[in-house]
């Protein structure tokens, strides 16, 4: 008599791993040989078909049992990459309005054959030579699983300048000055003065934030922040038309010992309103009642501005 026995139970998987990190299409397809037909399944997940599907990471044990009570197990391990992610490093636009900025990114985790889609339609992996502003990009790895970075590109705020000026206030004169304040840009600013117009700058000035000691005319300043940002702007120093002038015209005494000499003092250029020092207290433009000699006068603009000029009033011999 001979006896005999099925042949053994033995079971053979093969698997679909989670795609993305934290996915759920994991699975196990099951064949079973050996033993006796038919076979039962339990997984120790619960479900009892002989494939399963929709898995998350992790282990999954099934036990087959055929029509003789024989039972066989075995173990699968479904696996998931790690986490797709991205990190970005900005670099700033150097000056305001520039178009030199980037963004440089760094992808780990995911399957790697990434593809890039920014936020400016650029499909590398990083940007550059774009202007300030807020980028974001979808990388997408090989089993299509995505991630989004976003990077801010700033830039400095634009180089400002104001001058507080002070004319010329007596013609001719170099008393000009201008007085600079700067913001904005990148501190660390250099200055380059020119002038025209007929004005002159200073040798000893040229690279100064101030000017002073200036003649009527315009004068241009190029500001350089620290990062070759530049910014230029001009100033007007303006003076009187003209010189404060004065011009005279005299009476003489008619008989030798009259006082009926007269001056009529006329006053052209400088900045009205005018002030008249003919001294012993005198301020009038014009005299009346004089007798012979000399007389002064300082005429007095309204920048301090001063003029002055002499008048000899004359009369005849003594009549013998």
């Amino acid at each position: 008599m001979t006896v005999t026995e099925p042949t053994a139970l033995v079971l053979g998987t093969s698997q679909v791993n989670v795609s993305c990190n934290g996915g759920s299409d994991g699975s196990v397809n099951l064949t079973v040989s050996g033993g006796t037909a038919s076979y039962t399944y339990a997984w120790d997940n619960g479900q009892t078909t002989e494939d399963i599907s929709g898995l998350i990471s992790g282990d999954y044990k099934i036990t087959v049992t055929d029509a003789k009570n024989c039972t066989a197990n075995k173990t699968v391990t479904i696996t998931q990459p790690d986490v797709l992610n991205g990190s970005a490093i900005a670099t700033a636009v150097t000056c305001n309005g520039g178009t030199n900025g980037g963004v440089t990114l760094t992808v780990s985790g995911g399957t790697s054959g990434f593809t890039y889609l920014w936020s400016n339609a650029a499909t590398t992996k990083d940007i550059s030579d774009v202007p300030a502003g807020l980028y974001s990009v979808t990388i997408t790895d090989s089993k299509n699983c995505k991630a989004i970075v976003t990077a801010t590109v700033t830039e400095p705020s634009e180089i400002s300048a104001t001058g507080a000026v002070k004319n010329v206030k007596c013609f001719g004169l170099a008393t000009g000055e201008i007085d600079l304040t700067v913001s904005g840009g990148t501190p660390g600013y250099t200055y380059s003065w020119a002038a025209s117009n007929g004005g002159s700058v200073p040798l000893i000035q040229e690279n100064n934030q101030d000017l002073t000691g200036l003649i009527a005319g315009t004068y241009t300043v190029t500001i350089t922040d620290s990062k070759s940002c530049t910014k230029a702007l001009s100033f007007n120093i303006t003076q009187p038309a003209s010189a404060l002038s004065l011009s005279t015209v005299k009476t003489d005494i008619l008989c030798n010992g009259n006082n009926d000499g007269s001056i009529n003092l006329s006053v052209t250029g400088g900045t009205s309103p005018f002030t008249y020092n003919w001294g012993g207290g005198i301020t009038t433009s014009n005299r009346s009642s004089l007798a012979a000699g000399n007389y002064s006068v300082d005429v007095t603009d309204a920048n301090s501005c001063m003029a002055t000029t002499s008048v000899t009033i004359n009369q005849p011999d003594i009549l013998t």
